[in-house]
């Protein structure tokens, strides 16, 4: 298929030769298979979660939403398409999510689930795939000459709509949940942990990787890892198909209090090095930074290259050691920088200079300067400062009375002063 036939975000499987440089190559074959193509059978209450027929889907800051602004605008039926890696609980941790159609179109809407068989009903011809009930007896079923088995990885597809919330099949297949590559390949993934224990065992996109005392590890350490953590590896994969990993590239941290969310105006660019400065931040852009252009609610490719000062832009980040900040995703044209000829009473937006919001655990909370630290910036308060819990304003003190160091995730806009701190226009209580 064409480049033109996927979505920038979505998960594909490339073979192909790689050039010496290490960053280029040629591709002679690209796979990709939807994961899940539905009916939204249970709305998001969260903003992070939410049921598509019968299976969970969660989003974070990396994923890609086209057609649609946060995951609580969507609404019971409509249709969605979802790319992105299943973890070991089965929830499906999204790529990308792209609203199809408002709702199940006849003739047109083909509805499309995969996932382990439970719960089979051979005399009934039914089963379940998560939460959904599969109705299998007008399923044609090509490669499935033996039956149906519980436990089995299957494709389901169907062009009728669901029946009081069953599933029926027009055609079943089977399938594989995760690649698999060949002994002695030369394999490059950037994925999910989808399992992981403390012994340091860990799969990536399902494929087991083990680490030699001559792993490169790039920022970080493996205290940073987790279910769920994205990362890159390569290596070769040995006779027992484990991928020994050269080098590992740690994107994501458990630790929630490294992760950073940033908006505002470029202040400068350093094209030698690939950094910017974004309000004081330095910005480390490497060769796997998510980069999107908006245009018209379109989303295109973006190159560090077409970067200038001055840029409005988005993104989301890990907080290294070395005090900068490693973009993991950045977006240009998809927010509003906030300037102060903004005459709104919105909350969010700063009335001097451009909004900043950044989000993470709160430490160092002081309730006598009514200050915090979030992503190792200090945010203070004054008396325009509004603050926010499970959708209700709150007074200062109360709201600095439920705020727990360590434990408390807050999101905090505001503006960016002199000496680098962060005044507050808004504080937003996470957590319960």
């Amino acid at each position: 298929e064409a480049q033109s036939a996927f979505r920038i975000g979505e998960m594909v499987n490339i073979t192909g030769e790689v050039n010496p440089d290490g960053v280029s190559g040629v591709a002679t074959r690209v796979e990709f298979d939807r994961d899940l193509a539905g009916l939204v059978t249970a709305v998001s209450t969260d903003g992070t979660t939410l049921e598509i027929m019968g299976q969970t889907v969660r989003a974070d800051e990396l994923t890609i939403l086209t057609g649609f602004n946060n995951l609580s605008s969507l609404q019971l039926g409509n249709v969605v398409e979802v790319s992105g890696i299943r973890g070991a609980d089965g929830v499906l941790m999204a790529s990308t999510i792209t609203l199809n159609q408002g709702s199940f179109i006849a003739n047109l809407t083909t509805l499309e689930v995969e996932g382990r068989v439970s719960e089979l009903d051979t005399d009934n011809l039914t089963f379940k795939i998560g939460k959904l009930v599969v109705d299998y007896a007008q399923a044609v079923l090509p490669d499935i000459a033996k039956g149906i088995t519980a436990g089995e990885y299957l494709e389901i597809k169907s062009s009728r709509n669901l029946r009081n919330g069953v599933l029926e099949a027009s055609a079943l297949r089977q399938d594989q949940e995760y690649p698999g590559f060949a002994k002695d390949s030369f394999v490059r993934l950037e994925g999910r942990i989808t399992r992981f224990s403390n012994t340091g065992v860990f799969s990536v996109t399902g494929q087991p990787v083990s680490l030699t005392p001559d792993t490169v590890i790039e920022n970080g350490s493996l205290n940073d890892l987790g279910l769920g953590i994205l990362l890159g590896v390569e290596g070769m994969v040995d006779e027992h198909g484990v991928l020994e990993a050269d080098r590992l590239s740690i994107r994501q941290s458990v630790d929630p209090d490294s992760m950073i969310e940033l908006q505002g105006t470029i202040d400068a660019i350093d094209a030698e090095n690939q950094t910017l400065q974004l309000q004081g931040e330095q910005v480390i852009i490497d060769a796997n930074t998510l980069m999107l252009d908006w245009q018209d609610g379109e989303n295109q490719t973006l190159t560090f290259a077409g970067l200038n000062a001055g840029d409005a832009i988005s993104l989301a980040g890990r907080k290294l050691a070395s005090g900068e900040t490693l973009a993991l995703r950045l977006d240009r044209g998809l927010i509003k920088a906030h300037t102060d000829t903004d005459n709104t009473d919105d909350p969010g937006t700063s009335t001097g200079g451009t909004a900043d919001k950044i989000h993470g655990t709160a430490s160092q909370i002081d309730t006598t300067t009514h200050s915090l630290v979030i992503a190792g910036i200090t945010v203070i308060t004054d008396a325009s400062t509004v603050y926010r819990h499970t959708g209700r304003s709150l007074e200062r003190d109360v709201y600095f009375s439920l705020l727990q160091s360590g434990q408390s995730v807050v999101m905090a806009t505001g503006i960016r002063t002199a000496n680098q701190q962060l005044l507050a226009r808004e504080l937003k209580l996470l957590t319960e």
